[in-house]
């Protein structure tokens, strides 16, 4: 297998959930292949900060959209 096949790129993104919300966004990000790099909790709720493959990417936002009814959505790091 040449490296460029087994290389893929991702992005880092960061999204903000209520608590009540972080049991789903867990298991979306173990289905979806998304990797947890820091978790912050506030009075308001949590501040997760993802790195994600890119091909996976628009089914994670879709999958966080739809369990969230429109609450959580993604944000690309600049």
């Amino acid at each position: 297998m040449r490296w460029a096949d087994a290389y893929e790129a991702t992005q880092t993104v960061r999204l903000r959930c209520a608590f009540g919300d972080l049991g789903e966004v867990h298991g979306l990000l173990g289905v979806r292949g998304a990797e947890k790099l820091s978790e912050d909790f506030d009075t308001e709720g949590v501040a997760l900060r993802l790195r994600v493959r890119q091909s996976a990417l628009s089914a994670l936002t879709l999958a966080l959209r739809e369990a969230s009814r429109g609450r959580i959505l993604l944000q690309a790091e600049d």
